[in-house]
This record gives structure tokens, sequence and C-alpha cells, in this order.
């Protein structure tokens, strides 16, 4: 009744409104990829791979949701990892803060929040308004960098993580098999960089050190990509 009574008066109000919800809350099935009318929310959780539709991870930016006496706080470095795999999977980040009782934002967070705020000058434009590649990730074993993907238009974003690549990496995701990649640009470096492309994948010479610090997006244009799998009606591609 009250979601009803919510979306009613918001048609009157001519805006657009909406409503988290957990797990299958929504979904008259009882499946939570069937449901109307809300957000799916992860509370504090990724879920393990890419999710059509559209859906958040609601995260604190502390030890505890509301503001405590001696909370820990996260690092910047750590809420970027995971708004960097949220991105690759499809879904949104909401984070939360923990301001005192007058409103004030500890400097501990405001610290944070500053350094989510400077990668994002940076490498803003592989996360902002972006969707998910058919795969999420590669790499982060054998000493190889962890490669998350995002797509915004004809531009397929790879976001490097771990210890800076040493002359030539390789996205071994993108054989020539994949299509022929036309340039690829690093996010903070003002020069193209150059590469090859062959059955073993897509391999690009780096400069010497990183803009930045944290991770690092390259920019590959000329690939035919995958559209965005959300939906206007905010449910999963093939729902009715």
């Amino acid at each position: 009744m009250v979601a009803a009574y919510y979306y009613n008066s918001a048609k009157k109000w001519g805006k657009e409104v909406t409503i988290n919800s957990k797990k299958a809350a929504y979904a008259p099935s009882g499946v939570n990829t069937g449901t109307i009318g809300s957000v799916l929310d992860f509370e504090g959780k990724v879920p393990p791979g890419i999710r059509t539709g559209t859906w958040v991870v609601d995260m604190k930016i502390g030890s505890t949701w509301g503001y405590t006496k001696g909370m820990s706080v996260a690092s910047a470095a750590s809420i970027i990892r995971k708004l960097i795999e949220i991105a690759s999977k499809n879904g949104t980040m909401m984070l939360n803060l923990s301001p005192t009782a007058d409103g004030t934002l500890p400097e501990k967070q405001r610290e944070t929040l500053l350094g989510i705020g400077r990668w994002l000058d940076i490498n803003g434009e592989a996360i902002y308004d972006t969707h998910n590649w058919v795969k999420f990730s590669e790499g982060g074993n054998n000493h190889a960098p962890k490669i998350n993907f995002t797509v915004k238009n004809n531009d397929l974003y790879a976001i490097l993580q771990g210890k800076w690549p040493k002359g030539q990496m390789v996205v071994t995701s993108l054989p020539n098999s994949m299509g022929k990649v036309s340039s690829v640009k690093l996010l903070g470096y003002n020069k193209p960089l150059s590469f090859t492309q062959d059955s073993n994948g897509l391999k690009v010479s780096l400069p010497v050190g990183p803009p930045g610090d944290i991770a690092w997006a390259l920019k590959i244009e000329g690939l035919k990509l995958n559209g965005p799998t959300s939906t206007v009606s905010g449910n999963p591609i093939g729902y009715n």
C-alpha cells in the first residue's frame, strides 16, 4: 500500500522515483531478477557476476552505519576497488557516510572522500554512465594485474589494479578475433599508447610510471561492443 501510494503520488508530481528493496520483495515470481517497480539492493555485498536490470550495492564508509566514537574508516583505495567491481558487473554504489550528531563529517571520512574524488577526476570516464562488457574481469593471479571492464557507447575501458606493469601488458580477453582495436589511451596520460593485437590478446606498451595511484584505466576504441543491459523500466531484459 505504501509503495502504491508513493508511485501514484509521484505520477501526480511528474517525478520519476523508485524504491530500493532487498531480495525478491517486489518480485511476484519470487525471483529477484523479476523485480518490478524497485531497485534491487545488495547491502554491503557485491553479487558474484554480471546482473541485468538496475541494482545497487549500499556500503558504509566506516565500521558502523551511523557515527560511533572510535569507528574505523575505510581507505579511498578500498572503496574505489569495490566501485570498480560493481560498475564492471553493471551495478551502482550508494556510499553511506556517518556524520556526528551536529552534522559534521569527521576528518578521516573527508580524507577518504577526497581521495575518491581525486581518483574520479582522472578515471571517472570509465565509471560514470557505463555498463558491463561481455565479461567483467580477467587476471589478478600469477602476478598479472587484475583488469575490470566497463563500456560507454563505443568505448571499452580496461581498469587495471595491482602492481603497475613495467613495459608491456597483455589484455588476453581481446584477441584479434574479438575485433580490430583502432586506438588505446591511458586516462590521465596525454599521449596515445602503441599496441599490437594478435591471437593472444591486445599487447599495450605503457609509460614508465602511472598517472595517479590505486587503479588505472585504458580507453580502447574501434570494437563493436554490447549495448547496455539495463532498461527504461528498470526490469531486466527479457522480463515483461
